[in-house]
């Protein structure tokens, strides 16, 4: 039988992964921020009515270490190999799945960022505002942008009608 913490890293450890890859678009430094977001969560665990830090509080860490993570970085293009853990909608086929993923990484980290929380991992526009701080008109400005940009690059590449 597993103790509830750690049933609470076995259902959210994927989420917050996810959402740390995105931002930093490298396995090792993803590892780290979920890793550090699961130790505060664990510091707070008993703080709550529920017994444990709801998913949107633990989504709220983890934006904030991304973004601390951010700062620290100077601006510089990845060619690394990617380590997504799948989730979400992903395209049908291998290729258009690597384009989409591709698309994906074109954008801003912001602009990604907002696109794996309300695409992939299906935060509503209240959830994400509440999460990042931003209005929802600005969440929903900035996603549709997103997608714009990134039907441009599937468009570029034949990929979409």
């Amino acid at each position: 039988m597993l103790k509830p913490f750690e049933q609470y890293v076995l259902k959210y450890q994927d989420m917050v992964y996810n959402i740390a890859w995105h931002v930093t678009r490298n396995q090792h430094d993803a590892e780290d921020i979920a890793q550090e977001s699961f130790v505060r969560a664990f510091e707070h665990f008993t703080d709550f009515s529920t017994g444990e830090p709801p998913k949107s509080w633990l989504c709220t860490v983890t934006l904030n270490l991304c973004r601390d993570w951010l700062r620290r970085q100077k601006p510089v293009l990845s060619g690394e190999e990617k380590d997504y853990r799948g989730g979400g909608q992903a395209a049908d086929q291998p290729e258009e799945r690597a384009a989409v993923k591709e698309a994906l990484n074109a954008l801003d980290p912001e602009s990604r960022l907002l696109v794996v929380l309300f695409h992939l991992e299906g935060f509503s526009h209240k959830e994400i505002s509440e999460m990042t701080g931003m209005p929802i008109s600005m969440i929903k400005n900035r996603l549709f942008r997103a997608r714009k940009k990134m039907k441009e690059i599937l468009m570029a590449e034949g990929l979409r009608r």
